[in-house]
Order: structure tokens, then sequence, then C-alpha cells
């Protein structure tokens, strides 16, 4: 049979045990909605980056490029010249081909569609930002996971964007710059990269290259 202490012992573990469990979730909940001040940038933001910005270099030089007629000329005969060291026939440069009707995830080379013109040949500022910004809040999402490593914590808060974002490019993240009022309307501006969880106000994104919205566990589609 039990005895008495046995049984007051059990008691107080169950009492203890019901304080705990409470606690263990505010701790919980608490850690899933404080900034991470001491976080620490890992290597693979550092390359993904760096890659971009050479990728984001050479594809405005391009653009450069194919605006000025005399480069542009140049490219072509250069593009004549390989395809005839191939063996094969050089195709005319001026292949009539409207970008407004590409399927832009068919394209095989953003730097050629086929008439040596680029993607993104008509690109103004603000649209070179806005790729900027697509990519740059995408990547924030990854590296934020990779370099706190902590499955609890795979996305962060939508109102710690900005203290991250500063944290990760030494800049400020200012909405309004792009014709939007804040950080909720900057997201359906770049929905194909980053949404937001509206159950759980939380940031969240699908794996590079995916469309769409992450489930609500990982952030992977």
């Amino acid at each position: 049979m039990m005895t008495m202490k046995m049984m007051m012992m059990k008691m107080m573990m169950l009492m203890i045990t019901t304080l705990i469990q409470p606690a263990v979730l505010v701790l919980q909940t608490k850690k899933k909605t404080m900034k991470v001040d001491n976080l620490t940038i890992g290597t693979y933001f550092k390359e993904e980056l760096a890659k971009f910005h050479k990728a984001h270099g050479e594809w405005k030089k391009c653009q450069s490029d194919w605006k000025d007629p005399v480069k542009r000329k140049a490219a072509a005969k250069k593009k004549a010249d390989a395809a005839k060291e191939e063996g094969g026939e050089a195709k005319k440069d001026e292949v009539e081909i409207n970008a407004e009707d590409v399927d832009v995830f068919t394209v095989e080379d953003v730097k050629d569609l086929g008439n040596g013109e680029p993607l993104f040949a008509h690109f103004a500022y603000e649209d070179w930002t806005l790729l900027s910004v697509r990519f740059e809040l995408h990547l924030l999402c990854h590296a934020f996971r990779k370099d706190l490593d902590d499955p609890e914590r795979p996305r962060f808060p939508a109102g710690h964007a900005e203290f991250y974002y500063n944290k990760y490019f030494k800049k400020q993240l200012t909405p309004t710059s792009m014709g939007v009022e804040d950080f909720a309307g900057l997201v359906e501006l770049v929905k194909e990269a980053v949404a937001v969880d509206k159950a759980s106000e939380e940031r969240r994104l699908p794996e590079l290259g995916v469309t769409g919205l992450g489930d609500m566990v990982s952030g992977d589609q």
C-alpha cells in the first residue's frame, strides 16, 4: 500500500507540474515574440547576398549594353560568329519578340529572350529597387531561420521585420519609398517572395524558387 508520505510527495509533484506547465507555455510564447539582439549573421547570408550583387551588376550592365546601338550590334555579331563556329546557322537578331507576351517562368536566359533583348531591358529605377527588395526580404527569412537554428522559431513576427532588415542589410526598410503606407502594403506588393501568416502574425516564406504561400509550420510550400 502507498504510504501517506508517498501520497503527499505524489500530490506535491502533481501540483508543481500543474504550476510549471502554464509557465513553460508563457516562456515559449514570450521567446517567439522577443527580438534576438545577439543574433550572429552567418556565411549563408553573406554568400547569397554577394551572389545577388554580382548578378545584379551584370544585369544592369547588360541592360546598358543593349540600349547602346553600337554595343548591341557588336553583341549580335559575336553571337552570330559563335553560332557559325559551332557549325550552326546564325540566327537573325531581329527576331520579333514582344517581351510583354513572354512567360517569364519559361525564359532560359534572362539576359537574352532570343533576339538579344534582356528580360529587364525596359526596367526603370523603381523596377530595379523592387527587384532588390523582393530578394532581400526573401533572403532575410531564410537567413534568420538558418542563423537562429531554433526549430521553435523558424520565422519572426511581422512587427520585427524592420529590426531584422536593418540588422542584416545595415539600412532602413521604408515601405513609403515604394508607394505603400506600411509593411503590410509592402508584403502585398512582393507577395511572390514573402507572406504574412495572418493567424500567428509571423512572417513566413516558401523555399527558394517556389511561389505562393508556405504552410503554418515550416514556412515551406
